[in-house]
């Protein structure tokens, strides 16, 4: 599924969601990953995710939480939402510094999209160093021995 990088109606009109091109390739590469995995963890050695973490341009996280609120939420729920969360868990055995940025940038992208809930998951022993959970509702979140340095 390809995004169309515009929002509003037809009688408003239309604007675009992106700045520059560079902001709609980058977030329709992390997109496109998120789609082909079908709800499954994302490959870390095939990702580009984990390559540089989103929290430094708020402009391209802005893009991707805009684009998942136009997604039907059976697609979240089945697709997006499990494989952004599978990504953050694989930091439990894999701590590699690939590995942490990509689970920063996904639990980033769920705070991000406003639309997933934090509520009672256990993220103990994850590695999410730089992720932006500003605003999150982190209510009976399991955080226990987790990497939050910088968030």
């Amino acid at each position: 599924m390809k995004f169309i990088p515009v929002e509003g109606n037809q009688e408003q009109g239309y604007t675009y969601i992106h700045k520059s091109s560079y902001e709609y390739y980058v977030q329709q590469s992390y997109m496109d990953e998120v789609w082909k995995s079908n709800g499954e963890c994302l490959d870390i050695n095939e990702s580009n995710v984990g390559n540089a973490y989103l929290s430094n341009d708020i402009d391209i996280l802005r893009a991707i939480g805009k684009n998942i609120q136009y997604i039907p939420n059976v697609t979240k729920e089945q697709v997006i939402f499990p494989c952004l969360y599978n990504s953050i868990l694989l930091t439990r055995s894999d701590k590699s510094e690939k590995a942490k940025v990509m689970a920063a940038n996904c639990i980033t992208v769920l705070n991000v999209c406003n639309q997933f809930e934090f509520y009672d998951i256990d993220l103990s022993k994850c590695e999410v160093p730089k992720a932006i959970l500003s605003g999150a509702v982190l209510d009976k979140v399991n955080f226990e021995n987790a990497n939050l340095k910088g968030v």
